[in-house]
């Protein structure tokens, strides 16, 4: 009986030493990476949240990474997106990681689920419905739209500017980076700010939105259609001069006079793909996964620029900012 024990014991302890390799190993899984603006800042933050995520659940990633916006081939980019996805696809890739790409590539007929982690205007463009309060992508998809931390943004300026009653919401309303002023509205509201629409849709247009905000609130929140379009000095500028406090969607806004950048967390957002590209590995359909958005949110503080304002940011925002500016 005695013999038996330790040859169960034995077997145990292969069995669990086999199991302990393989997790260690982790299951092989080839990904295609399509990235939108070549190697940017942004993008190798989202890679890196999803090769991480990946990581942890136990995935070898094999990547095979294509960028397909640089400036020698800017006017083309859309073409050679769609060819390398189905290069990629042909090439035996189980899925392809895309950042703002899907909605390039969602009719060049790929068969593998798409992980886009920048969904860009899907309601407005169509390939996604709302059901029960959750977004699904009508294609073969799912990921993180493409957005900003109004909580964290209605909060912060709350916070800083308590007397402000009127919000500006400069934006380019025909441009994919542009979040419904709804979204912002709902945020506002709960912190008591009546929102005014100051939009722009060409370069030209932009300082008159700012002058329009000036004249009309009391701060101003801007998507970074301004850093789009470079106009973002010039409208900045104009703000400075004016002593009229702006929060910029991105966090670079701050180098040109914005009191705070506020911007969702890209390596987040890389990390929240990760699980759903999990949900898909093990059977999940794409789209039956709601699109989700980052959780966490970047923020970048000129405190030099609000002091001369005569705004005081308190300490626990100066405290959780990525950068300050002193």
């Amino acid at each position: 009986m005695k013999r038996f024990i330790i040859m169960g014991w034995v077997a145990f302890l292969l069995l669990f030493a086999w199991g302990t390799a393989q997790v260690s190993a982790g299951q092989k899984v080839r990904i295609g990476v399509l990235h939108r603006l070549g190697e940017h800042p942004d993008h190798i933050a989202l890679r890196k949240g999803f090769l991480k995520g990946m990581k942890e659940k136990g995935y070898d990633v094999e990547l095979t990474v294509f960028n397909v916006d640089v400036a020698k081939y800017r006017d083309t980019y859309a073409k050679r997106g769609i060819d390398e996805a189905k290069r990629m696809e042909k090439a035996g890739v189980e899925m392809i990681f895309c950042t703002g790409m899907y909605y390039i590539i969602k009719d060049a007929g790929i068969n593998i689920p798409i992980i886009d982690s920048i969904f860009l205007s899907p309601i407005n463009w169509k390939y996604a419905v709302m059901k029960e309060g959750k977004m699904y992508c009508t294609g073969n998809a799912t990921g993180t739209i493409f957005g900003y931390s109004f909580k964290d943004i209605a909060d912060f300026i709350q916070s800083v500017l308590p007397k402000a009653k009127k919000l500006a919401y400069i934006n380019n309303p025909e441009s994919p980076v542009s979040r419904p002023i709804s979204e912002l509205e709902k945020e506002a509201k709960r912190v008591g700010l009546e929102v005014t629409d100051c939009p722009f849709s060409a370069k030209d247009k932009a300082i008159d939105a700012i002058k329009k905000a000036v004249q009309d609130t009391d701060v101003a929140f801007s998507t970074n259609d301004l850093a789009t379009m470079r106009v973002e000095e010039k409208v900045l500028k104009f703000a400075v001069d004016k002593k009229f406090p702006v929060v910029g969607g991105c966090l670079p806004f701050i180098k040109y006079g914005a009191v705070a950048g506020i911007q969702c967390n890209w390596f987040r957002s890389g990390e929240i793909c990760a699980d759903k590209a999990d949900k898909i590995l093990k059977g999940r359909q794409a789209n039956t996964i709601p699109i989700g958005s980052s959780d966490k949110a970047d923020i970048a503080i000129n405190l030099k620029e609000a002091k001369k304002m005569g705004i005081e940011v308190p300490y626990e925002w100066i405290e959780i900012a990525t950068e300050v500016v002193e």
